[in-house]
């Protein structure tokens, strides 16, 4: 009970010592629509519309966005929460749930342009059924190539904005903010147990604004000083794991402002420490750690730093 109580005193400070939390809203770096077509001639890179789901006739279609994270928020900032707005304009049955994975290769967009749902001709650098880059890369696997596990489902119904988020969404943000090189956006899977599931939703070349796709992040910063070095300043930073969900291993990074006694704990969510991850005296730097959680049942975990007067703790979820 007293290591439990522990923790909630340091979930109390780390609120009290958070520095004040910022807003940052981005637009896609680029959306397009997988037409399922084993010749991959189909695409919709500068279209207005992205399309979800099975059409009438049984075909396939999965979208693609992404966000440039990394060059909209600080370099070291903590993704508290993340959510997406997609419209959704157009709709010929009920409600359906909409997924978004998380991509696991990069993909591209060329000029190819149509408002249905059949698409218009491949163009240079399209994402395809089969092509991440028309005509000449392919994904690994027909249809995109991603994460199994979703990051958010949403049930998707009639036209309007649906927003989706999640703490696994949050931590897509947090991983693409820490490593840029891997981040290839979502692609979003509709019901595709039937025909008739497709949704129509708005892009950003979409004629209204208004309804454009858009990332609205909530992060935070802890006061930085400046590097040994003179070069990049550090800031007291405990950010998302990534991945999160995750099975068996999930890495942890931290980023400390002076030199102090870190420590990286993980913890059930009763209060039992399970692991320390990290005990040690560390310069100032950004670090990183990977719990291997081979063994461990699934459910909900906590992790906790303390380094100097410094504390915060995060949830994380091992889902097998």
């Amino acid at each position: 009970m007293r290591l439990f109580a522990g923790i909630l005193a340091v979930l109390t400070m780390s609120s009290l010592m958070a520095m004040a939390q910022e807003m940052t809203v981005i637009a896609p770096s680029g959306d397009n629509t997988l037409f399922e077509d084993p010749l991959g001639s189909v695409s919709n890179g500068a279209g207005p519309s992205m399309f979800v789901g099975r059409n009438n006739q049984g075909a396939l279609r999965r979208g693609v966005i992404a966000f440039d994270v990394a060059g909209s928020i600080p370099a070291g900032a903590s993704i508290d929460s993340a959510s997406l707005a997609l419209f959704m304009d157009q709709t010929t049955s009920g409600a359906h749930v909409i997924s978004l994975h998380r991509a696991t290769s990069e993909w591209g967009e060329g000029t190819s342009s149509s408002g249905g749902g059949t698409g218009a001709p491949s163009t240079t650098g399209d994402a395809t059924w089969i092509h991440t880059f028309y005509d000449s890369d392919f994904w690994t696997s027909a249809g995109g190539d991603f994460a199994m596990l979703p990051s958010v489902s949403l049930s998707v119904d009639d036209v309007g904005t649906y927003h989706f988020r999640s703490a696994a969404l949050a931590a897509d943000v947090q991983g693409w903010l820490d490593n840029p090189a891997e981040n290839y956006g979502w692609v979003l899977v509709g019901d595709e147990a039937v025909n008739q599931t497709a949704k129509r939703f708005a892009t950003k070349e979409h004629a209204t604004a208004a309804n454009r796709p858009v990332l609205t992040v909530y992060w935070s910063g802890a006061v930085s000083v400046q590097g040994a070095d003179g070069g990049q300043p550090y800031s007291f930073v405990l950010s998302a794991n990534y991945p999160n969900p995750f099975n068996p291993g999930t890495t942890i990074r931290y980023s400390i402002a002076e030199r102090s006694h870190v420590t990286i704990t993980i913890f059930t969510v009763t209060g039992r420490e399970v692991i320390r991850l990290v005990d040690k005296v560390q310069q100032p730097g950004v670090f990183t750690v990977v719990w291997d959680a081979t063994g461990m049942a699934t459910g909900p975990y906590l992790y906790s730093i303390q380094a100097g007067a410094f504390n915060d703790t995060r949830r994380m979820i091992l889902m097998k």
